[in-house]
This record gives C-alpha cells, sequence and structure tokens, in this order.
C-alpha cells in the first residue's frame, strides 16, 4: 500500500479530486448558513453583528465554490458522450440492461453537464458577459438539475441490476463443486489393481498415494480460488450498494431544485456532504491502489 504521503500527493493533483473537496467545504459552508446557531457555537465570543458578518461570508464562499466548481467541469460532459457512446459500441450483439442504463446515465450527464457549461458566463455575474440572462438561466439551470436526477436514477436501477446479476451468478453452483468422478476411478484402478505381484502391489499403492496427493492439491487450490471469487464478489455487491446511497442521497439536490420535494437547505448540505465524503473516500483508495 502507497504511503499516505504519496497517496495525498496523487490525490491532490487529481481534478475530481479537488473538485470533490470543494464540494464538501461547500456543503459545509451550507449547514453553517442554514443553522445560524451552529455559527454561533462556532465563535462564543462574537456578538450578533460578527455572527451576522460571518454568514454573509460564508454565502459568498458558498457562490464562489459553485462558480469555480462549474468552471472545473466546463469539458466534463464531452467524456461523459464519449463513456456513453464507448457503452453503447463496446460489445457486439444484444445489449444487456445494465448496459443500456450505463449508456442512458452517460447521456443524461452529457446534457447535464452541457447546461452548466452553456450557462456558466451567467452564473460568473460579470457585467456584460451574460448570454442567456437570469430568468432563461435560472430555466436551464433548473432543466440540469432534472437531467441530473434522470442521470442519478438510471444509475441506482443500473447498480440494482447489477447486484441481483452479481447474487444470482453466487447462487448457481460451479461444475468443480461437485467433484469429478474420472479422478476417484483413476485413484481406485491404480491403488487397488494391479494386485499381481509384491512389486506391482507396492507401485500400485505409491502410485495411488501421489494420485491422491495431487488431488487434495487440486481440491485445496479450487476451494481457494472459490473463496477469492466469493470475496471479489462481496466487495463488488458492498461498492455497488454504496453507490446505490450515494446516489439516492444525491438525488435530494435536484428534487429541491426542481420544486419535486422540499427539504431544509441544511439537510440538503447534509446529504452533499455526506455523498462527497463517499466518493472522496473512494477515490482515496483509488489513488492508493494506483500508486501499489
Amino acid at each position: 500500500m502507497a504511503g499516505t504521503l504519496e497517496t495525498f500527493i496523487a490525490f491532490g493533483a487529481d481534478i475530481f479530486a479537488v473538485e470533490r473537496s470543494m464540494r464538501l467545504l461547500q456543503a459545509v459552508a451550507m449547514i453553517f448558513t442554514s443553522y445560524s446557531g451552529l455559527i454561533a457555537l462556532a465563535q462564543p465570543s462574537g456578538g450578533l453583528g460578527h455572527h451576522v458578518a460571518t454568514r454573509l461570508t460564508l454565502v459568498a464562499l458558498q457562490d464562489w465554490f459553485n462558480v469555480t466548481r462549474r468552471s472545473m467541469r466546463t469539458f466534463w460532459f464531452l467524456r461523459a458522450f464519449q463513456s456513453s457512446y464507448l457503452q453503447f459500441t463496446a460489445a457486439g450483439g444484444p445489449k444487456s440492461l445494465e448496459d443500456l442504463l450505463d449508456a442512458t446515465a452517460g447521456s443524461l450527464l452529457g446534457i447535464f453537464g452541457l447546461l452548466e457549461t452553456i450557462t456558466l458566463p451567467d452564473m460568473t455575474r460579470i457585467t456584460g458577459l451574460a448570454v442567456f440572462g437570469k430568468d432563461e438561466t435560472k430555466r436551464l439551470n433548473v432543466q440540469a438539475q432534472m437531467f441530473w436526477f434522470l442521470a442519478l436514477l438510471t444509475m441506482v436501477l443500473s447498480s440494482g441490476v447489477k447486484i441481483f446479476r452479481l447474487l444470482a451468478e453466487r447462487a448457481v453452483p460451479a461444475g468443480t463443486d461437485f467433484g469429478t468422478v474420472e479422478e476417484d476411478e483413476e485413484v481406485d484402478e491404480k491403488s487397488g489393481g494391479g494386485g499381481g505381484g509384491g512389486g506391482g502391489g507396492s507401485k500400485g499403492k505409491k502410485g495411488g498415494k501421489d494420485v491422491l496427493a495431487k488431488k487434495r492439491e487440486a481440491e485445496k487450490k479450487r476451494k481457494q480460488d472459490k473463496e477469492e471469487a466469493a470475496r471479489k464478489t462481496r466487495a463488488q455487491i458492498s461498492a455497488l450498494a454504496l453507490k446505490i446511497v450515494s446516489d439516492t442521497v444525491d438525488m435530494v439536490i435536484p428534487a429541491n431544485v426542481c420544486g419535486w420535494s422540499n427539504f431544509h437547505p441544511g439537510q440538503v448540505g447534509i446529504a452533499m456532504a455526506l455523498t462527497s465524503l463517499i466518493t472522496l473516500k473512494g477515490h482515496w483508495e483509488r489513488c492508493a491502489r494506483a500508486l501499489q
């Protein structure tokens, strides 16, 4: 396993990790501005005016994080479209349900990213740089959130189908689980047959022991392979289950923006922080594995 410092350097140089870290900080700022009592707890010696000033600073910081993160994601929609296209054209023949869902999710994420990119000049709020205007920008951003919600929903369905398929494959016993009859017959012939002379009988017993030893070794290796495959399956299921939780919690954010739910801004901030921590943890582990 790579050292913590090396992993941190690789993690900090990755644009996705930086964007997710800024998302976490934006979520923390949202939580503090939504629950003003937290600001008072963090600054017990400050007066009301100082708390108000801190809240205004955090609100401005949220806006800066939002625009900066969107700038970092300017061309990510191209990667989403490419991933969707490659997913759809990767293998010939009929596509599995999860392949179709993944391709659909990639296309929806691409549309989401494209809408965010074209409204970026308006989001900077620089005089003379606006393209669509305030009302149209708001409408396009709501539509972008709608496509993000649909993409998250599609990814949840895809992860669910993958878990179901892994569970189904694990429940089906392999042919090696039943042993091989040919090996048993061979052992019987070599250990019991050839009972003519004493030398022949001794050789037959020795050959039978060798075959038994090879059989035990093969069974041991088969058992180890089976345990390793089961371990990998459990790891895949755990990762997919965690992804379902993360994507489902993330759906709170676009649902609120589209007006489909009425969560408190602080609750949205908590959901945003939780999913940011989940994705950051996964990316940290991937960086560590890449350095091995």
